[in-house]
């Protein structure tokens, strides 16, 4: 019998530990290994209940840069590099998988040198509505251990945005093979998110991944680089830093109130473009995956 794949994730003490319990019982069904990553404090709060649940302890938090101890997911990989596993997988601790077919069986296939993306499908709480596919974040990973020297870490954590498009941009931007699954599989109870401003500062970390990911490209290619990347990256070094030095300047506070106003809805609205258009790109070079019944 083949050992069963590990799926980390990272629970969240004190809120919605019913629901976070019901999503480690389906991943237990679709024949996953659950372990999550937490702090110590953490892990002494959640053991009670979560008794046989596996738990590692990370050589760092983001604490000091989030207020909260999240993961950083460049540690949950190599903690996947130095293990046996082949295929690994990263999750949220809130969602649930409900699928049709063998999942399990699907991934030990499809992943082998490359790397599966699942958006969720949200579904209301009080019953409102039958749930409906958020097209605008991945919740759900599975990736070939060969992979993970691919991904540079840039300070992307668990609980905060941009690390679920930084893997799959990596892979797509290197010309690799990324899949996409297709069926409605992974469902999410949908609540208000928690995000402070420091959206903000992953926002920028994913600009400054991109640039620095082009120019790793470019360096590993040789004279003669492919001019549409030179044309990408110099948009956005001039637009984007543009927009980030005045979001700077609102900081400082030497801005009177309209203006701060305007620059913040200017860096919001392209945070809002960049997401959607990475979105874009990656569905676009995805190749889809169906789970048969």
């Amino acid at each position: 019998m083949a050992q069963a794949l590990v799926l980390a994730t990272s629970l969240a003490p004190g809120k919605r530990l019913d629901r976070q319990r019901a999503a480690l019982a389906s991943w237990r069904a679709c024949g996953f290994r659950a372990v999550s990553f937490n702090s110590a404090a953490e892990i002494a709060l959640l053991r009670p209940a979560f008794p046989d649940l596996d738990f590692v302890v990370p050589p760092r938090t983001a604490e000091g840069v989030t207020g909260k101890p999240l993961v950083y997911v460049g540690d949950i990989l190599a903690w996947f590099r130095a293990g046996p596993e082949r295929v690994g997988g990263i999750v949220n601790s809130d969602i649930v998988l409900d699928p049709p077919g063998d999942l399990a069986g699907l991934v030990r296939r499809e992943a082998l040198g490359s790397l599966i993306v699942s958006t969720r499908v949200e579904i209301d709480p009080t019953g409102g509505h039958p749930g409906r596919r958020n097209p605008w974040c991945f919740d759900l990973f599975f990736f070939d251990r060969a992979m993970i020297d691919l991904f540079v870490d840039c300070g992307f954590c668990l609980g905060m945005p941009y690390w679920d498009y930084w893997m799959p941009t990596t892979v797509a931007l290197h010309g690799l093979p990324l899949k996409a699954l297709r069926t409605d599989l992974a469902y999410h109870e949908s609540h208000a998110e928690a995000w402070s401003d420091q959206r903000y500062l992953f926002g920028h970390r994913f600009v400054e991944f991109l640039l620095a990911e082009i120019d790793r490209i470019e360096a590993s290619l040789g004279p003669g680089a492919d001019p549409r990347r030179d044309f990408l990256k110099g948009l956005l070094s001039v637009y984007y830093r543009k927009i980030h030095a005045r979001l700077k300047t609102r900081e400082a506070e030497s801005l009177d109130a309209a203006e701060r106003f305007h620059v913040t809805a200017q860096y919001v609205e392209f945070c809002d473009a960049l997401n959607e258009t990475t979105f874009c790109y990656l569905h676009h070079r995805a190749q889809p995956l169906d789970l048969a019944r």
